[in-house]
């Protein structure tokens, strides 16, 4: 199951091939992966020493889908201790 994850995340995440070169299509359903966010994140601070505010648009993103993702499994999780 974990391939079907991450097998697309990380041909669109702009790892191997530039996510500029790829078609439109393509180019959205990356946008909506935690990786191509990660990665832009990362190459901006390693390679151009960006700041937090050059890098705040991936970083929000990036904390909304872990708030997003904290929500749902907190709702799901029920303890039970009987």
């Amino acid at each position: 199951m974990t391939v079907f994850i991450w097998l697309p995340s990380t041909l669109l995440c702009g790892f191997r091939c530039p996510s500029e070169g790829m078609p439109v299509l393509a180019r959205s359903i990356a946008e909506v992966l935690l990786a191509i966010h990660f990665m832009r994140a990362i190459r901006a601070v390693l390679l151009r020493d960006a700041g937090l505010t050059e890098v705040a648009e991936d970083t929000l993103w990036l904390l909304h889908f872990m708030l997003v993702g904290r929500l749902i499994v907190s709702l799901r999780f029920k303890n039970r201790l009987h």
